[in-house]
């Protein structure tokens, strides 16, 4: 057990003083076709070893609030913030696209492909178990979408549709040798 794992725990403990309180630890899919992880220990689960391996540098700890806290009217007063409910800041403008967004350059049968995956666990059940009969089945797949798919490899769906717009225009396209040594940067080769 390292010293910053340690020193976590003993962040945590005194706040609960009850080794049985719950701390759900919680690993987020970057992409699609990699799984969410969601486990529930208890605080003295985090000095056990092996629990303490578990954790990595994406992990995230959410600890259970102990007790529920009161509004304090007169700290809402204070901030001058009404008490009873606080509303969305409307001065920001969330219809419009952000200067950081990038466009994704696939067919819309991929984007509806990825989609899937993303919302419904059965299909994405269905592809981990068997992606090329899930990418030949699908409608609409460019030759190269589907080589992707069938590899079923996370980083390759990003890079096949993140081309650039001078990619587009000039019409350059990844080979499918490029895509099978792809590192799954999300790039396009040079």
């Amino acid at each position: 057990m390292t010293y910053r794992w340690r020193s976590i725990i003993e962040r945590v403990n005194p706040y609960h003083r009850c080794p049985d309180h719950k701390v759900v630890h919680y690993i987020g899919a970057v992409l699609p076709q990699s799984a969410a992880i969601i486990d529930t220990f208890t605080i003295a689960d985090l000095r056990k070893e092996d629990v303490a391996k578990q954790f990595s540098t994406i992990s995230t700890l959410y600890i259970l609030p102990r007790d529920e806290h009161p509004v304090h009217s007169d700290m809402a007063e204070a901030f001058g913030i009404p008490a009873a409910l606080v509303k969305p800041d409307t001065s920001v403008k969330w219809t419009e696209t952000q200067h950081w967004h990038k466009k994704l350059y696939a067919s819309a049968a991929m984007k509806e492909f990825m989609t899937d995956m993303a919302l419904k666990p059965k299909f994405l059940e269905k592809y981990t178990l068997d992606p090329v009969a899930v990418a030949e089945a699908a409608e609409g797949l460019s030759d190269l979408e589907r080589f992707g798919l069938k590899l079923a490899r996370g980083g390759l769906a990003d890079a096949l549709m993140k081309a650039t717009e001078s990619d587009i225009a000039s019409g350059r396209q990844l080979t499918e040798e490029e895509v099978a040594n792809g590192n799954g940067s999300g790039c396009m080769p040079q």
